[in-house]
């Protein structure tokens, strides 16, 4: 069936489709995010701990800059490093029951470290320790890589949801790396 005269091209219509089909799966997903309350709230909580190191935490030392060097941290300078007694746990009731309900909030509790975006929290053993700084900033690489908490928590979440902390992807290279790093800088 011949295509009606409108002066645009097969092809120029068919861009125009895709293009057309694409934005409503587009809108369709941030409509279906937008939704999700684990994923608000864990953005709302990542900013705000990171604004939180980005305003009182300290550069990277030089030690620690090689780190991030070799944990591929692309903008080292911009990295803070924030040292306190443990890692502040979410106020938000229903952020805290999502990460109850997955294991999380227990190890948030013990962790001696926590990278969001450009900020890591450190606890003071977590301070002293070579490869907890070395896993934060793979994660704070990771974070670039996904162009932001945002970015990163959209693609984390649902693989947290699905395979669990310990066998998340994200989690999963940031051990690796840092064991790699440390093992290399070892040598």
């Amino acid at each position: 069936m011949p295509l009606p005269k409108t002066g645009f091209s097969k092809t120029m219509i068919i861009v125009s489709i895709a293009m057309t089909v694409w934005l409503l799966e587009s809108t369709a997903y941030a409509t279906e995010e937008s939704n999700n309350p684990f994923l608000i709230e864990m953005i709302r909580y990542s900013q705000d701990l990171e604004q939180r190191i980005l305003e009182q935490g300290r550069p990277l030392t030089v030690m620690e800059s090689m780190l991030a060097e070799q944990a591929d941290v692309r903008h080292p300078e911009l990295v803070r490093v924030l040292v306190l007694p443990s890692v502040p746990e979410p106020k938000s009731a229903v952020l805290r029951e999502k990460l109850q309900q997955l294991g999380i909030l227990r190890l948030i509790a013990r962790a001696k470290g926590s990278a969001k975006g450009y900020g890591i929290v450190l606890t003071t053993s977590g301070a002293k320790s070579p490869g907890v700084i070395a896993h934060e900033l793979v994660h704070v690489g990771q974070y670039e890589r996904f162009d932001g908490i945002e970015g990163l928590m959209r693609y984390h979440l649902p693989d947290l949801e699905a395979n669990g902390y310990r066998d998340s992807e994200l989690e999963g290279e940031a051990y690796r790396r840092a064991l790699e790093i440390i093992s290399n800088a070892r040598m």
